[in-house]
């Protein structure tokens, strides 16, 4: 697993600039420089510490029944605009409490100042039930030791526990979850994939898989990215007994680099049969709750049937899709 997002052969480098322009004289001043970790460290804690206000904001909102103030600043406030992602994550945890789990453990990697447990703390206000985010185990990855320490800080009254350093990462979760572009960064093989998803009870993340050989590319900051192969990852895990189901309506292919680009849902059948079956009645009650309008806007949008919009594609069909450099639902345009 890559640890610093970066390859020995790079000539680039990440920058955060600070400064001012006089638009009258046309003159533009520099007054603060910062580059690769630094620079990282900078700009992130400044993204999320605003979506962890805004939700903050919003929890406020929800307390006074004011859904639509919560809806609009959520809309134009947080960067980390994923309700869907937290509503499912929500719904596995709730799962593995009642299934015996007293403190269950959510395992994200690219944790940053784990602004989920301030999503997390949104959503159950708004519902109203389910386990107490308090009693969860939050478990994060990061490269920033500046970003971890931070949010231990921000969150005291949490379980908390951050690792910098891959050989020391204890994987064992109740869900793992990452967004793509931190696996882009992190993963440099199948078997790294592998290491995050084996030891999850359920495992969500979207990711641009290679339909071919592995490819390497380089993204906005400057750094190197990996897009696994979709048949490596096939083979590395065809021994275990988690599947992988693909969110049929915004799966997306780029025919020309030919990368597929989906939203996963990773567990045992049987497991994520019940957590669909859990995300459509729970979206019933927060719709109900909320309105429909802001429900649209939580979940940008998204107002699918999850059961019938993730499905099950077994190893062989799988491998074909990758053969042919195509998605089989490549014309679906939705479901339910």
């Amino acid at each position: 697993m890559n640890r610093d997002y970066s390859e020995k052969q790079d000539q680039r480098l990440s920058y955060l600039e600070f400064g001012g322009i006089d638009i009258a004289q046309g003159k533009k001043n520099v007054w603060d420089f910062r580059i690769e970790q630094e620079a990282y460290d900078f700009f992130m804690l400044a993204r999320y510490a605003k979506d962890i206000l805004a939700i903050e904001a919003g929890l406020e909102d929800v307390a006074n029944g004011k859904y639509g103030d919560m809806a609009h600043r959520f809309n134009e406030n947080v960067h980390a605009q994923d309700g869907l992602a937290t509503l499912i994550i929500w719904e596995a945890i709730h799962i593995a409490v009642e299934k015996g789990a007293r403190h269950p453990i959510f395992l994200e990697l690219g944790s940053t100042i784990f602004g989920c447990i301030e999503a997390l703390e949104l959503f159950r206000s708004i519902i109203g039930y389910g386990p107490e985010v308090r009693d969860i185990r939050f478990r994060g990855i990061e490269i920033s030791d500046y970003l971890a320490r931070l949010g231990q800080k921000l969150h005291s009254g949490y379980d908390i526990r951050t690792w910098t350093v891959p050989e020391t990462i204890e994987w064992t979760s109740d869900i793992f979850y990452a967004k793509g572009v931190s696996l882009l960064y992190a993963i440099r093989s199948a078997t790294d994939m592998r290491k995050c998803l084996e030891y999850a009870g359920v495992g969500l993340f979207d990711y641009n898989f290679s339909l071919e050989n592995m490819q390497k590319g380089v993204l906005g900051t400057g750094k190197s990215v990996a897009y696994i192969p979709l048949n490596s990852f096939l083979e590395e895990t065809a021994d275990l007994p988690q599947r992988l189901y693909v969110r049929k309506s915004d799966a997306r292919i780029d025919a020309a680099s030919k990368r597929a680009r989906c939203h996963f849902l990773w567990g045992e059948p049987e497991l994520v049969q019940e957590l669909l079956a859990r995300i459509d009645e729970a979206t019933l009650k927060y719709r109900s709750v909320l309105g429909e309008e802001n429900m649209e806007t939580l979940l940008k949008g998204y107002m699918t049937s999850a059961i019938k919009d993730y499905s099950l594609v077994d190893l062989n069909e799988l491998r074909e899709i990758a053969r042919e450099g195509q998605l089989l639902w490549q014309k679906t345009s939705g479901a339910g």
